[in-house]
């Protein structure tokens, strides 16, 4: 027999139709007598909660396990060919749609530029009519798209809807889920990229197993998705998790009007900003004279630093040495057992190196034992996965 996780007993109290979708997501195909055996419960029980997960087409029967004697136990996968979900996620300066069957497998992405809307109503038509295009494309090998989900950066009242407030949209206090389950007549999803992107790692990531799980979203602001004890933590007003404006040092003016902000020293721009500065005060880099006066990238300053500049190396320490000390203030207080780090980040050996030392120079040590900290498990896909997965949160969470 294979070797199962065995759920605690929170977990059989809380036991219901989204728990088996886990250990099926998790170890399918699987027999109900080994879900049995996991959760300790009954096997009528069992019976009748696949029963209801197989009328909805959640999952599937896929054939027969070996007998131990008697009748040979029926295997259960997820049904990976009835639905899809489409999810969109808004960036400065394009909206990423993508759509994923239940599995978690991508099945058609699209990519339009986004420069603002001045009316509400071109906003949604812009969505609303390429959500369209991927739903028909879909729908030639899917049966039925089960829910759209939006993400973004900002304050976002998941539980309702509402955009409170984001850096990309001039619209405050908007019902975003009203506004478009109306357009588009399906049932809508809105929450945070972070958010999103840590309910992608629990359903599909290397997060499945785990109860405390962090994930930083890095573009121009720095959000967090924070799971603690199995919990999905929003805060009081749905402001959890913004780290762009905690203090990490005595330079740097940010735009807050504080000085040592975090978003000062670790997105693209702030990157591209000190870069420019070393240059402007003689330091010399090859990059330079390789781009011929077009403006470098931080990228290309990664890139750079991969391959031995200088100037891009020194650069790119000091953004994962400020990455680390944020990290840090993460790893104290919710003393996690997985970090995945998303957006404006390069997942090089320079980075990595000094992200680890800015993190064990500001932690408590015991906090430190054990945390797993590197990329997303969906690398590029990290925030498109996050939206797309956000749709079938309510399958797999027993919140």
């Amino acid at each position: 027999m294979k070797e199962y996780r065995i759920f605690t007993n929170e977990h059989v109290k809380k036991l219901n139709s989204a728990t088996i979708m886990q250990i099926v997501n998790e170890y399918g195909p699987i027999s109900k007598i080994d879900i049995s055996r996991m959760t300790g419960l009954n096997p009528a029980t069992i019976t009748n909660l696949t029963k209801e997960l197989l009328q909805k087409n959640y999952i599937k029967m896929v054939g027969e396990d070996k007998s131990t004697g008697g009748r040979k136990p029926v295997l259960l996968a997820l049904d990976d060919e009835y639905y899809f979900t489409i999810g969109a996620t808004l960036r400065k300066d394009e909206i990423y749609f993508a759509a994923i069957n239940l599995k978690g497998d991508i099945i058609a992405k699209l990519r339009i530029p986004y420069d603002g809307a001045d009316y509400l109503y071109d906003f949604i038509n812009l969505i609303d009519d390429s959500i369209k295009r991927l739903k028909r494309l879909c729908l030639r090998s899917y049966k039925e798209l089960f829910a759209i989900a939006l993400t973004t950066d900002g304050i976002i009242d998941s539980e309702n809807g509402i955009l409170i407030d984001s850096p990309y949209v001039k619209w405050k206090r908007l019902n975003i889920k009203h506004v478009f389950e109306n357009a588009f007549e399906e049932r809508v999803f809105f929450d945070t990229r972070a958010r999103s992107m840590l309910v992608a790692e629990k359903i599909y990531g290397y997060g499945k197993n785990c109860g405390n799980l962090i994930t930083v979203d890095i573009t121009d602001q720095i959000s967090v998705g924070i799971l603690a004890d199995h919990r999905l933590i929003n805060g009081n007003n749905f402001g959890a998790g913004e780290l762009s404006h905690i203090k990490v040092s005595n330079k740097n003016k940010c735009i807050c009007g504080k000085v040592g902000c975090l978003s000062t020293f670790i997105t693209d721009k702030s990157l591209e900003k000190r870069f420019e500065s070393r240059i402007m005060n003689g330091d010399v880099s090859q990059l330079v004279a390789s781009v011929e006066g077009e403006p470098i990238t931080a990228s290309e300053i990664y890139q750079g630093a991969d391959q031995g500049d200088a100037v891009c190396s020194q650069v790119v320490r000091e953004t994962g040495k400020y990455i680390g000390r944020g990290l840090s203030y993460l790893v104290n207080i919710v003393n996690p057992e997985m970090i995945f780090i998303s957006g404006a980040y390069s997942a090089t050996n320079v980075m990595n190196r000094e992200i680890n030392k800015g993190i064990a120079d500001y932690s408590y040590n015991k906090n430190l034992n054990q945390v797993y900290i590197g990329e997303s498990s969906f690398r590029e896909d990290a925030e498109i996965m996050g939206a797309s997965t956000l749709g079938f949160k309510e399958i797999f969470f027993y919140e």
